[in-house]
């Protein structure tokens, strides 16, 4: 699939590259460096990032249209609600809420 900001996201051959080689092309680099600062975003921002990490950049740029972003409808569905019941479930069972 081809997108305006980083083409096809293809970083080289597999039978003619290394993938050490392939980490080092400039749309990986640019790639890298956007779930980077989202990731960076998530941390600064999100009290759910021990959960998570602020990864999930397909989630990311399919929702947000860049990997420099953060929270997406999957984060909040897949990452968030299911943490809430989670904890709820465990403070009650433990006799933590009022």
């Amino acid at each position: 699939m081809k997108t305006e900001r980083y083409g096809n996201f293809v970083f080289g051959n597999v039978l003619k590259d290394s993938l050490e080689s392939m980490c080092h092309t400039e749309k990986f680099q640019a790639i890298y460096r956007d779930m980077q600062a989202g990731r960076q975003q998530c941390q600064a921002t999100c009290e759910y990032f021990g959960v998570c990490g602020g990864s999930a950049g397909s989630n990311k740029y399919w929702e947000n249209g860049t990997f420099a972003s953060t929270e997406t409808k999957a984060c909040r569905h897949r990452i968030k609600s299911i943490t809430d019941i989670v904890l709820d479930k465990l403070e009650n069972s433990l006799g933590l809420t009022a």
